[in-house]
């Protein structure tokens, strides 16, 4: 399971990278969208409509969570979401294992109060887990796909607030284990499927674009 996190977090890491190269060269490019710079050492450097967000419900449970979103114009965006728990204790034979990565494509309408958005999007997304609790355990991969609605509100020039829910499908494949004198004994490997909610969003937004914009101040 750790090399299969660490594998995730260096994937993410490198679609960041990726994402950010990406986006700079479309803000200078694309012609109906203006490009936001700063002057930085008589350069004129370019800062692509970032958002970077995090789920709180998510960061209260344990799972550190991140989420990059990037501005196409005034209506499109994607974002990309990972979140990440490697909490165990073999003694007690505890494991809160969970690793996830969560693609997102958003179609946002403003809503009548200034910087207020309703969005409505699909998503889909991969995890893999161990998890147990002193007894039986359950490790395997999950795969989902669905569609979400979102509302966003700015806090003050660099804070904003995000909510929604997503519904759809998840379809995951585990095994499940036992453990026995200090080892942990296969049982039997199973397969479950479920329509209905999937998705909770309580997250903060920092608004990467406009921070830079500001010359790095608050």
């Amino acid at each position: 399971m750790s090399d299969i996190v660490l594998k995730i977090l260096g994937f993410c890491c490198r679609l960041c990278g990726v994402v950010f190269l990406v986006c700079g060269f479309s803000s200078v490019s694309a012609q109906h969208i203006a490009p936001d710079s700063i002057i930085l050492s008589d350069k004129k450097i370019s800062c692509p409509p970032v958002l970077l967000k995090t789920n709180l419900i998510y960061d209260i449970i344990l799972t550190p969570d991140i989420e990059i979103e990037y501005l196409f114009d005034d209506r499109w965006s994607a974002a990309i979401e990972t979140s990440v728990a490697w909490w165990h204790s073999d003694c007690r034979h505890w494991y809160y294992q969970l690793a996830t990565l969560m693609p997102d494509v958003r179609y946002r309408i403003p809503a009548r109060k200034p910087g207020h958005y309703h969005s409505i999007g699909i998503f889909g997304s991969f995890s893999w887990y161990d998890l147990e609790n002193g007894g039986r355990g359950y490790k395997g991969e999950a795969w989902t796909a669905g569609i979400g609605y979102t509302y966003s509100f700015p806090v003050n020039d660099l804070l904003g607030f995000e909510a929604g829910i997503g519904v759809g499908y998840l379809r995951t494949r585990y095994e499940e284990y036992l453990p026995i004198e200090g080892h942990y004994v296969y049982q039997q490997t199973s397969r479950t499927s479920f329509w209905g909610p999937l998705r909770l969003k309580f997250a903060l937004v920092f608004d990467l674009n406009r921070y830079f914009r500001k010359g790095g101040k608050p």
